[in-house]
C-alpha cells in the first residue's frame, strides 16, 4: 500500500511540473524583449543588481536579489521611486531628529540596511520586524537615498544587527582567545566606522572597501570587462586582467560583479589606454532569456561606456 501511494504521489508531482512548463516559455525571448508581464524601463548597464557572489551555475538569476542585500532593477531617479513605493516611511524621517541606520550582513562584503527614527538604547530585540533575508536596501540604494534626502553622517547612528536568518558572522560578533570586552567593543566600533565610510565616503572609497580585489589588478597588459546579461536590458559586469583565454560562464561563477556606474569609477583609477580595454558580452545559459549578441547589442553595450572600449563578440553563442 505504501509503495502504491508513493507511486501516485510521484505521478501527481510529475503532472504538476508538466502543467507548469508553459509558464517558463519566457526562455524564448531574446535580449531587448521581456516577458509581457515583466516590462520595465531599465536601461542597459544601469541595473541596481550588485555585489552578488554566485555560488553555482544554477543561481545566476539571484543577481536580481542583489548581493549586498539587494536588488531591485531600476536606475537613477527611478530607483528612488522604487524605494519610496516599498519604504515610504524613509522619506518622512527628519534627519534633524536623528536617524538610526540598522546594518546587517548575509555574506562577506554584503550589506543590507533599514532606517528608523532615532531611539536611544535600541536593542536587537527591538528590530524583530526585520527578520527577512530579502528586506532592506543595498549600499547603492542607501547612497542614493542619503544623497536625495541630504542626510548628514552626524545625524545618524549606525547600529549593527545580526539577522537571525543569516549564517554569516561579522568580525565584531566573534570572540578571540585572550581578548577582553574592551577589545570586542573596539572591533565593533571599527566595523561601524567602516560602514560609515561605505555609506558617506566618496564613490571610490566606498567601492575600495567593498571590492578591494577590483583595484588590485595588473593593468600593464590591459583590462577585460565581462558584460553579463540577466533579463531584458539589465547587465552587470566583472573585470579581470587582459591575459590568457577569455573566461567562460563557469569561470566567472564565483566572480563578484557590479553595475556600470561603479565600474566606471574603478576604471578611472587605472592608467590604461582605452585601446587596451575590451568588453566581452557573456551568454548566460541559465537565464530564462536567450541572449542574442548581435551587432546592435554590442553597440548598446559600447554606448554604456561612451564608446571608449572595443566590444569583442563571442566566437560561439548558445
Amino acid at each position: 500500500m505504501k509503495k502504491h501511494n508513493s507511486t501516485l504521489i510521484c505521478l501527481a508531482a510529475t503532472l504538476l511540473l508538466l502543467s507548469l512548463l508553459p509558464a517558463f516559455s519566457g526562455c524564448d525571448y531574446v535580449r531587448g524583449e521581456t516577458a509581457p508581464e515583466e516590462k520595465t524601463d531599465n536601461v542597459i548597464g544601469e541595473s541596481a543588481a550588485e555585489e552578488t557572489t554566485v555560488g553555482s551555475d544554477q543561481h545566476y538569476l539571484q543577481v536580481i536579489y542583489a548581493g549586498d542585500g539587494s536588488a531591485t532593477v531600476g536606475a537613477g531617479a527611478d530607483e528612488l521611486e522604487v524605494i519610496r513605493e516599498k519604504y515610504p516611511g524613509y522619506f518622512e524621517l527628519n534627519p534633524a531628529d536623528g536617524i538610526d541606520i540598522i546594518v546587517w550582513q548575509m555574506a562577506h562584503n554584503s550589506y543590507s540596511f533599514a532606517l528608523r527614527p532615532h531611539e536611544e538604547g535600541r536593542t536587537n530585540a527591538a528590530i524583530d520586524d526585520l527578520y527577512s533575508a530579502n528586506s532592506g536596501l543595498n549600499v547603492n540604494q542607501m547612497r542614493k537615498l542619503i544623497a536625495a534626502r541630504e542626510i548628514d553622517k552626524n545625524d545618524v547612528t549606525i547600529i549593527p544587527w545580526q539577522n537571525l536568518l543569516s549564517s554569516y558572522l561579522p568580525p565584531y560578533m566573534m570572540s578571540f582567545e585572550g581578548e577582553n570586552e574592551a577589545d570586542r567593543a573596539a572591533r565593533k566600533q571599527d566595523y561601524i566606522l567602516t560602514v560609515e565610510k561605505i555609506l558617506f565616503g566618496d564613490a571610490e572609497t566606498s567601492l575600495r572597501l567593498r571590492f578591494p580585489e577590483f583595484f588590485e589588478l595588473n593593468a600593464s597588459g590591459g583590462l577585460r570587462i565581462y558584460a553579463l546579461g540577466t533579463a531584458g536590458d539589465a547587465y552587470y559586469y566583472c573585470i579581470t586582467e587582459k591575459k590568457g583565454e577569455i573566461k567562460t560562464e563557469r569561470d566567472l561563477a564565483l566572480q563578484r560583479r557590479m553595475n556600470a556606474e561603479n565600474l566606471k569609477t574603478v576604471l578611472n583609477t587605472y592608467s590604461v589606454r582605452d585601446a587596451d580595454v575590451e568588453i566581452i558580452p557573456m551568454v548566460i545559459t541559465s537565464s530564462f532569456y536567450k541572449t542574442l549578441i548581435d551587432e546592435e547589442e554590442c553597440e548598446k553595450i559600447s554606448a554604456v561606456f561612451d564608446g571608449r572600449y572595443s566590444v569583442v563578440r563571442p566566437s560561439a553563442e548558445g
